[in-house]
């Protein structure tokens, strides 16, 4: 799961197409490769909720969850508060969505 993008055959895609390209390869049903194209594409562009929640449907134990090669971003936290809903864990899903929301507070008041 820690391969490099550098390593990969899709290096030169964006963040935009890596997303799609993932969509291609669930359908195909290649879980692994498409987690890891998921990865890369959310890494690139951390507010694409779209392949947070594809990638959230793929993260089906904590131990998937907790492979994942993610950076870390604000918008981390709301995909592991949300991901932590998901899998039923409740009091990690609170703590994550409390830090989501002082970054997002801190994220408004830089621009003050």
């Amino acid at each position: 799961m820690k391969a490099g993008k550098r390593d990969l055959p899709f290096s030169k895609i964006d963040s935009f197409g890596l997303y799609v390209y993932g969509l291609i390869l669930k359908e195909k049903g290649s879980e692994n490769l498409v987690r890891i194209v998921l990865v890369e594409s959310i890494n690139g562009y951390p507010c694409n909720w779209s392949a947070c929640s594809e990638l959230q449907s793929l993260c089906t134990s904590i131990d998937t969850l907790n492979s994942l090669d993610l950076n870390n971003h604000w918008m981390k936290d709301f995909f592991l508060a949300s991901t932590f809903q998901e899998l039923r864990m409740h009091t990690e899903s609170l703590a994550k969505y409390i830090l989501a929301q002082i970054a997002k507070a801190q994220y408004s008041l830089d621009g003050i």
